[in-house]
């Protein structure tokens, strides 16, 4: 085909029953033409977008969702498709973790979205989830997809229909699809909302006219939806004059993109010179002359601006270039008929602050039907409508401070006054004058020298009077700051004086006021020895009650300062460490000196994995977990596993990292942690609320995997955090408890005693078979410690840095405990320490905790 061919857009958005007069889940974007702006080069963008489940700020999460597809899409490298996979596995990603942070069922959200691209006559599709594309080519039209539980008439609001969709796996495979279109076509993006009311057969009779808007109010009318939204592109042959001039004033910062343009403001044309006129949009071939030259009728054009979405990249880079304040999306219907009025109007009349449009369907829908917002900037109608309304109004602090000023003016006045009538009172000769005589100028007398002498020692007297005035203030404030330091610190030296004569448990609650006291004397005086002194004896007294043991033996072994790292586990192998990074989805191979007190230095391996990595053609995707699986059972090898969301993946130091296989992945949510034993590979799931049990095959693990627990008593795994197994499997919880199960049932002698002071936070559990470890280890974040409990539960003792030690375990994440060589790694989100395993000290006494 020689001649070139655009789009005519229509849009649909309807709340409870009525038309609304935007569409935050809907984004339209025109190819940018520069071959400086990012996304040159690769067609026009259409994406409609929905949310299903539990969310307050639906419309606004679903602007996110297309906002993201559409910069994402733009800012990729690489052919439309594999941008268009880039693009929503990004909006994918934004519900994911929204999920994985909310973590309560009833509060989970999934995500649809169609996104279409244009460019000549290709049109290339991807869809995921509740959204859907009809396409009209001629006379055969199709939806894209054919089939989808999620636009049946049964599905609704459902979150459990077992079909792709946004938020609910970790990688997504959208359904792809290239069309050939030509002038004539008509091409559909709909939420499932109306996509389940919208027979193929019927969207073709809707379309029949190829007028976009006219389609519009069919496919309303045709779907007897309360809710819906639908986006209508109308394919037509582009004509020279089917675009009128673009008269926009973009802002200053958006110059360079658009040049020759914003050249009248900086002449002194008012702003009402500079008000925007309509970009006439293009029209079905056919149409009459007098129609094509009547602007659009609401008087923007149907696409964004290239560059306004592209201004949100380049503000957080620190450029100075503005963002509209819709986000670059569609201009509410009442401003854009504000702009499509003639300017000489719009100058002289106060415009009308705009409001939320609701319209009634069926007598005012032919007159709202807009298009699309362009890609205009914010014209400048809107800034000269907001400065002349933000003049006309005072806002409430502008009025204190006139009020505020007024009094203070008045004031001055009033005390001049006075200091003049106690002037003209005091001083001598002040009123008195010399007579007058006819035709000669009456002469003042000359003040005399007492006069000079009572001002100028009045002069003296006042900045005398203030300063002993405030001299006077500031010695009682220091006494009575001085009394408040002296009364807290006295307190605290009181209250633990009393912590040394009394029971453990209320011994500790009296150091712990103490402590508060402390901290309240320290805003008074800061750097006091006597403060660091009572702190210093207090914590050691608690240390005792509490068998706290210091680790005065801690240095670290590697720092991870790459921004966005956060390190979740840690592996010991022989002199082998492992480190999983989750934030930058990557796996660092570290080996210890003969000493093991050191890290060799860094080389060819320091990255064992990292995501996108190719390995056998396989791709590694996110990096969810790993462990250590010895020999045993089926398995002849010892090999680090790596489970990533494209699959699992071996590494064994002496041939290299291998891809492996396992089955099941996809009745997993969230796993969170990764475990072995004798062969078998267990994953922990806790939004699935599964613990699942691999059993190894020739291939690695390709049988379907078994709950550890027996279906007729399930356990409640939905607060789990981690878990470690020694034969019997210790499952960590959230809120501080800790189960041990033997086959599946629970170990009814395992429970927790003798802490003096519950869990807060914790994050990781460790042990191993009694051959090589014989306690139980938790990392406690919260009160910033590790646990050592028995087997059975029983409280030991617990490890914390020494006092002044600028370690800190507050952001604790992991923990490899080596008893045979008195080893203890410990991680934390940036960085690798390793402490020596304190001598046990003698047990508590029968005042302390047991």
């Amino acid at each position: 085909m020689t001649a070139e061919i655009t789009t005519v857009i229509g849009q649909l958005n309807k709340q409870g029953g009525a038309w609304r007069g935007d569409a935050p889940n809907q984004v339209a974007v025109r190819e940018p033409k520069s071959a400086d702006n990012p996304g040159a080069g690769k067609g026009d963008l259409f994406v409609l977008t929905e949310v299903r489940g539990n969310v307050t700020n639906r419309g606004r999460l679903e602007q996110q969702l297309a906002e993201i597809v559409r910069d994402a899409y733009y800012l990729a490298r690489g052919s439309v498709t594999a941008s268009l996979r880039r693009a929503l596995q990004a909006a994918n990603e934004l519900l994911l973790n929204r999920n994985y942070e909310v973590g309560e069922e009833e509060e989970l959200v999934i995500g649809g979205v169609v996104a279409l691209v244009i460019h000549d006559e290709d049109a290339f599709v991807a869809q995921s989830g509740p959204a859907a594309l009809f396409a009209v080519l001629g006379d055969f039209v199709r939806r894209y997809p054919a089939k989808s539980a999620w636009l049946s008439q049964t599905a609704g609001a459902r979150l459990d229909v077992a079909e792709p969709a946004l938020g609910l796996r970790a990688v997504i495979e959208p359904n792809l699809n290239h069309l050939r279109i030509s002038p004539g076509d008509v091409l559909v993006l709909t939420d499932s909302r109306l996509a389940r009311h919208l027979p193929s057969g019927e969207v073709a009779k809707a379309v029949e006219g190829r007028d976009a808007k006219t389609a519009v109010k069919n496919l309303s009318k045709l779907s007897q939806a309360e809710a819906g939204s639908a986006l209508v592109m109308a394919v037509i042959e582009q004509k020279q004059a089917a675009f009128g001039p673009l008269k926009v004033t973009p802002p200053a910062s958006l110059g360079r993109f658009f040049p020759g343009q914003g050249q009248r403001a900086n002449e002194g044309e008012t702003a009402a010179a500079t008000a925007p006129e309509p970009i006439v949009e293009p029209v079905l071939a056919g149409s009459s002359a007098a129609h094509q030259a009547e602007p659009a009728p609401h008087g923007q054009p149907a696409f964004e601006k290239s560059a306004s979405w592209y201004n949100a990249f380049a503000k957080k880079r620190g450029s100075d270039r503005s963002v509209p304040a819709n986000g670059g999306h569609h201009t509410p219907v009442a401003e854009a008929r504000a702009a499509a009025a003639p300017s000489q109007t719009t100058a002289k009349k106060a415009p009308v602050e705009p409001e939320e449009e609701t319209y009634d369907f069926e007598q005012r829908l032919g007159q709202e039907a807009r298009e699309l917002a362009s890609m205009a900037s914010e014209p400048t109608f809107q800034k000269d409508f907001h400065q002349r309304r933000s003049g006309s109004r005072s806002s409430p602090l502008g009025k204190v401070f006139r009020w505020g000023g007024a009094g203070l003016l008045m004031f001055v006045v009033l005390l001049g006054n006075g200091l003049r009538s106690i002037l003209t009172m005091v001083l001598p000769g002040v009123n008195t004058q010399a007579p007058r005589q006819a035709g000669l100028q009456a002469r003042h007398a000359p003040p005399s020298s007492a006069t000079w002498t009572i001002l100028r020692n009045i002069a003296i007297a006042i900045p005398l009077l203030v300063g002993i005035i405030v001299g006077v203030s500031y010695l009682q404030k220091d006494r009575l700051r001085e009394s408040e330091y002296r009364e807290f610190v006295d307190t605290a030296q009181s209250k633990f004086q009393q912590a040394q004569s009394v029971e453990a448990a209320s011994a500790l609650a009296l150091i712990s006021e103490a402590e508060t006291l402390l901290v309240q004397a320290e805003q008074i005086k800061t750097d006091q020895p006597e403060i660091a002194e009572l702190r210093t004896q207090m914590a050691e007294a608690a240390d005792r009650l509490g068998n706290v043991q210091r680790l005065y033996y801690l240095p670290q072994l590697r720092q991870y300062p790459d921004n966005g790292t956060n390190l979740k586990e840690v592996i010991i192998q022989g002199v082998e460490i492992y480190v999983l990074d989750r934030g930058n989805n990557r796996i660092f191979h570290h080996r210890l000196d003969d000493l093991g007190e050191t890290l060799q230095p860094d080389d060819e391996s320091l990255l064992l994995a990292a995501q996108g990595q190719v390995v056998d053609e396989a791709t590694m995707g996110l990096l969810i977990g790993m462990t250590w699986m010895p020999t045993g059972g089926n398995r002849q090898t010892s090999d680090l596993l790596i489970l990533s969301s494209s699959g699992l993946f071996e590494f064994n130091p002496n041939w290299g990292l291998t891809t492996s296989t396992i089955t099941g992945g996809e009745s997993l949510v969230f796993p969170v942690a990764a475990s072995s034993f004798f062969g078998n590979f267990y994953l922990l799931d806790p939004q699935a609320n599964k613990l699942l049990r691999y059993l190894p095959t020739a291939d690695g693990y390709s049988a379907p995997p078994e709950s550890y627990f027996p279906a007729e008593q399930p356990v409640d795994l939905t607060k789990a955090v981690d878990f470690t197994i020694d034969g019997s499997i210790y499952v960590l919880f959230g809120d501080g408890h800790i189960g041990k199960y033997l086959s599946g049932q629970p170990v009814e002698d395992f429970n927790l005693s003798g802490l003096n002071q519950p869990f807060n936070n914790p994050v990781s559990i460790f042990t191993a078979p009694n051959e090589t470890v014989q306690h139980l280890y938790v990392a406690d974040a919260g009160n910033q410690r590790i646990v050592q409990l028995e087997k059975n539960g029983t409280f030991m003792r617990q490890f914390k840095p020494r006092i002044g030690e600028a370690v800190s375990f507050a952001n604790l994440q992991d923990i490899y405990v080596d008893e045979i060589s008195a080893r203890m790694y410990i991680l934390d989100s940036n960085n690798l320490y390793v402490a020596n395993i304190p001598t046990a000290e003698q047990p508590p006494t029968a005042e302390q905790p047991q």
